[in-house]
């Protein structure tokens, strides 16, 4: 797996590209990043995470573990903006069953367009 980060300043949120396969761990990893050096300080609006070059490797019971982390943090998490942009429909359900089972602003995109579009409203 390998993922970038770009600040979009003006708008005040945050693109994470990713590419490869991933795993739970890997996407946990990178949230627990994020927490301990980008989104600590509250100016972000929100995150767009890009997965439409991926092979997931992901379970459903390991979605709630995120969720678990999401509360853990629920300071920062509480107020952000989570967009998912997914390429297919069988991926596509991780983020859909996240904000059913979810208090957080979560929500499934299949275009970069329409998540930026989101994310500014």
């Amino acid at each position: 797996m390998d993922y970038k980060v770009e600040y979009i300043q003006k708008d005040n949120y945050l693109i994470r590209r990713f590419t490869g396969e991933i795993d739970f761990p890997a996407i946990l990893k990178s949230w627990q990043y994020l927490v301990e050096h980008d989104l600590g300080d509250h100016k972000h609006i929100g995150v767009i995470n890009d997965f439409s070059n991926v092979k997931m490797n992901l379970e459903m019971e390991e979605l709630e573990q995120m969720i678990n982390f999401f509360k853990l943090n629920s300071e920062i998490f509480a107020t952000l903006k989570i967009a998912v942009i997914m390429s297919t429909p069988k991926n596509m359900v991780f983020p859909m069953f996240a904000k059913k089972i979810s208090t957080f602003n979560i929500q499934a995109f299949s275009t970069m367009e329409s998540a930026e579009k989101w994310m500014l409203n």
